[in-house]
């Protein structure tokens, strides 16, 4: 019985470690993942900052200008696609880190014995996951992160084409 006790114990041991390295892994990635989208917006400012600078240094050749704005609508979706690929990861992350959590502090219905404090992941993706859900309904008011990201990547392209159609236009009947 004692031995059985000790094996118990040990594979209890083995597994906890096993979920901490789990923890740690998908925290640190989550990091990376989180700080790479900051780097991915302070790039994207940067580039389309200097296409603004570059079309107002340029008003005079409305082709040169056309195409900077036709580059401006492909950086958009771009850093678009790549936002929506790096959310998604960090996204996969707090929910491993979620589950680790589950089986640590246990299931949310004991609240008074379990503090939810512990369990930031698990907090963090049970709201990812009624915003989701609300979304696809259409019932959530709340705007993240990723909403404006979203949309001002998407609005930044609209616009960066259609300016890039009028000056086309404004090249073609003006003749410059």
């Amino acid at each position: 019985m004692t031995e059985n006790s000790i094996d118990t114990s040990n594979d209890k041991d083995i597994v906890f470690e096993k979920q901490k390295i789990v923890y740690e892994k998908a925290s640190e990635l989550h990091r990376y993942y989180l700080s790479w989208r900051q780097f991915l917006f302070a790039g994207f400012i940067a580039v389309i900052g200097l296409i603004v600078f570059k079309c107002c240094d340029i008003l005079s050749d409305k082709l040169i200008i056309a195409i900077l704005l036709l580059v401006s609508t492909i950086v958009s979706i771009v850093f678009y696609f790549l936002d929506k690929r790096n959310a998604r990861l960090y996204h996969i992350c707090q929910e491993v880190e979620s589950r680790v959590e589950d089986e640590w502090f246990g299931t949310m219905k004991d609240e008074q014995t379990t503090s939810s404090s512990f369990k930031l992941y698990k907090n963090l993706d049970s709201s990812h996951k009624e915003k989701i859900h609300n979304r696809k309904k259409n019932d959530s008011n709340e705007i993240t992160h990723t909403i404006i990201l979203e949309w001002l990547y998407i609005c930044c392209s609209i616009v960066s084409f259609v300016l890039c159609i009028l000056f086309l236009i404004l090249f073609f009947t003006n003749g410059e």
